[in-house]
């Protein structure tokens, strides 16, 4: 699903030759408003047309009603993890389908420093000051790595007469 989001029904096919070969089980028509993809669907006898915007909706929606059951939190904000190569329209499209499930999205966040941060909140550090690290994620459409330098900058405090620790996140 994820080859459709943000493209324009034309500029698909015209750029992918084997298009029928790969999703010949799917039935497509092309939305004139959007220019874009709508999903033909026959659920219960009824034809349906779908937004792969309105297909992604679904989805976090049934990933919020995943969180609430396990954890009976309600979550009203997220932060989107995306792959860097990701265009404004691919990036619209993921902003469109979370208005539909009101969930506010706070910011987009680049796959590998998402995880990055997650690392630099949990690992400890000794007395070693900055640490380069590689951050790589190979997904089966793509592979993405990202250099990045760790830096703890020691900070004196007078009041507390003690030291705090800062923890710093460069790419490089």
């Amino acid at each position: 699903m994820h080859d459709f989001l943000g493209k324009t029904y034309d500029e698909y096919i015209k750029t992918n030759i084997e298009f029928g070969k790969y999703f010949h089980k799917f039935n497509f028509t092309k939305n004139e408003f959007r220019q874009s993809f709508d999903f033909k669907i026959n659920f219960y006898n009824q034809n349906i047309k779908l937004s792969i915007e309105e297909i992604f909706a679904m989805f976090f929606t049934y990933m919020k009603t995943m969180v609430y059951n396990f954890s009976k939190l309600k979550i009203k904000d997220c932060i989107i993890t995306i792959p860097s190569f990701y265009s404004y329209r691919e990036r619209s499209a993921l902003l469109q389908a979370f208005e539909m499930t009101n969930l506010k999205p706070i910011a987009f966040i680049n796959d590998n420093i998402a995880s990055s941060v997650s690392f630099l909140l949990n690992h400890k550090y000794d007395k070693k000051l900055i640490t380069y690290s590689i951050f790589y994620n190979m997904g089966s459409r793509s592979t993405q790595a990202s250099l990045i330098k760790f830096e703890i900058d020691p900070v004196y405090d007078k009041e507390t007469n003690s030291t705090n620790y800062y923890k710093k996140i460069n790419v490089i």
